[in-house]
């Protein structure tokens, strides 16, 4: 026997199909939630493994790939309202929430989503299609979530708001003390005024982030179109600020506050989002930009996804980064796929490549979160050992190597030794295509800084067709450096590293 998505026990041969998303199971049709399983697992291990070996033993299918869901009542509507207009309030708790957890991609896809366009409507019904025959009709459900369209779709109804909670932490992949946290602090501010949800916010000691304000803003040209009148108005100060100091008979060194451009880099930061939302667009090779954290008045018309560089590819957020950051809409299943496939990828690339270094083949030993190697190397027994780090540990990356240590050459990474005491940090950055740009989160940029060394990026492109390769390897990143701009009685003590990085290469 074996729990079902409906929590009954049923026989082994009466389930159909394993869900590998927590939330995907919630509110489905009687009839399809009684031929899934939905295991719950032990923190302990690896979720994948266990969800891969259960659909082994079960001759089961993935149901996100067999299933499809729409909607057939009502129709889509153009309304000028979006999801942050009604649930503001709601929104800004669980960004602050996920931040505060170092969940980054969660919150920057919430950022995103709470400019999806809401329709409001009296009753909602779908239909489910499990490998294209159609299994169930006229389901009624109180929230639906059109990732594609961007739109939302919610029951004029009290208890559809605390179903929205549960809907957003299913489109936003969230798992465990991460979704617990997301959905009791969220749910737990519907309906209550602000004093009290900062109050309680405050005793948690967890600090209240807005949401920026590129959620009145949907539009893609009017982003645009603000990051060009920003740009205008910064070099209209450049020129009066020149201007004003040859008419003192003073020079001027704008480049105290402005990072130049700097030709023949390896690497560029196209953006830089803090927890506050504010972003400096800087080009840097191996130079140090400085970070402005502005007051709330400067921050109005700041997008999380403007860039006066190069545009961000959204399938390149990883999975283990706090994400963190859905399908084709950006973020969320499809991005945690991509990623999936460059780590295992990128796996198998380092296990070949180390398994070289010894001096005969040595004994590859499958353990639960990668390999152990063991052979002979210049005359001596050693071990080696390659695991995937859990989402959110220390050091944050992906892989792991202990008992040797790498190096790159160009664009690649070779065995540098084999010793004990050895070790390299890998983080994979994936793209489903060609793409010249990927995102870093805080933690990752200060663990790449503070490991200098032995911390790799490797990048790998082409996930989704036979020519997924290991484009390049990095082996540094450009440094921030954090500075206050402002006339402040307040003292700043501590920088958190709520923030992420946009680079292009």
């Amino acid at each position: 026997m074996i729990p079902n998505a409906n929590e009954s026990l049923v026989p082994y041969d009466e389930i159909e199909y394993v869900a590998r998303r927590e939330g995907v199971t919630e509110r489905l049709p009687d009839s399809i939630a009684n031929a899934v399983a939905f295991p719950s697992y032990d923190q302990r291990f690896d979720r994948d493994e266990i969800i891969d070996s259960l659909t082994a033993i079960l001759d089961a299918d993935a149901l996100e790939e067999a299933m499809e869901q729409t909607v057939t009542d009502p129709p889509y509507e153009e309304e000028n309202r979006i999801l942050y207009d009604d649930f503001a309030q709601s929104l800004e708790v669980g960004n602050s929430v996920l931040r505060d957890r170092d969940a980054m991609q969660a919150a920057e896809r919430l950022v995103s989503v709470a400019d999806y366009t809401l329709q409001q409507v009296t009753r909602i019904t779908c239909e489910y299609r499990l490998k294209s025959q159609q299994r169930v009709d006229g389901h009624e459900v109180t929230v639906y979530i059109d990732e594609e369209n961007e739109h939302i779709l919610i029951k004029d109804a009290e208890a559809a708001r605390l179903d929205l909670v549960d809907a957003l932490a299913a489109t936003l992949d969230l798992t465990g003390a991460d979704k617990n946290a997301f959905v009791e602090f969220v749910k737990g501010a519907v309906g209550k005024p602000p004093e009290l949800i900062d109050a309680y916010l405050e005793g948690e000691d967890i600090s209240r982030i807005p949401i920026a304000a590129d959620t009145t803003e949907s539009s893609e040209a009017k982003k645009n179109e603000e990051v060009m009148r920003q740009t205008e108005e910064m070099a209209g100060d450049v020129e009066e600020e020149t201007s004003q100091g040859a008419n003192s008979g003073t020079l001027i060194d704008d480049t105290s506050d402005r990072s130049p451009e700097v030709e023949d880099t390896s690497i560029q930061v196209t953006n830089i989002t803090t927890s506050s939302g504010s972003q400096d667009s800087v080009e840097m090779g191996d130079v140090t930009a400085e970070v402005e954290e502005r007051d709330d008045t400067k921050k109005e018309g700041s997008s999380s996804e403007e860039s006066t560089g190069t545009s961000f590819d959204e399938d390149d957020l990883s999975p283990t980064t706090p994400t963190d950051q859905g399908n084709s809409g950006g973020g969320g299943t499809r991005a945690n796929t991509v990623g999936r496939q460059g780590e295992e990828f990128v796996m198998d690339y380092l296990k070949e490549l180390l398994e070289e270094a010894f001096d005969a083949n040595p004994e590859s030993e499958e353990i639960q979160s990668g390999f152990c190697l063991r052979g002979e190397h210049d005359g001596e027994t050693q071990e080696i050992q390659i695991a995937f780090v859990p989402d959110k540990s220390d050091p944050h990356c992906d892989i792991l190597v202990t008992g040797a240590s790498l190096r790159r050459k160009e664009d690649e990474l070779l065995v540098e030794s084999i010793t004990a005491n050895a070790r390299a940090l890998v983080e994979v950055k994936s793209a489903a295509a060609e793409s010249r740009t990927f995102e870093l989160s805080g933690l990752e940029h200060r663990d790449a800084q503070n490991h200098s060394g032995d911390y790799f990026i490797v990048r790998v492109v082409d996930t989704e067709s036979e020519k997924r390769r290991v484009e390049t390897v990095f082996d540094s990143v450009p440094e921030l450096e954090t500075r206050v701009t402002n006339d402040s009685r307040l003292k700043l003590e501590n920088y958190t590293y709520n923030y992420s990085l946009v680079l292009s290469y």
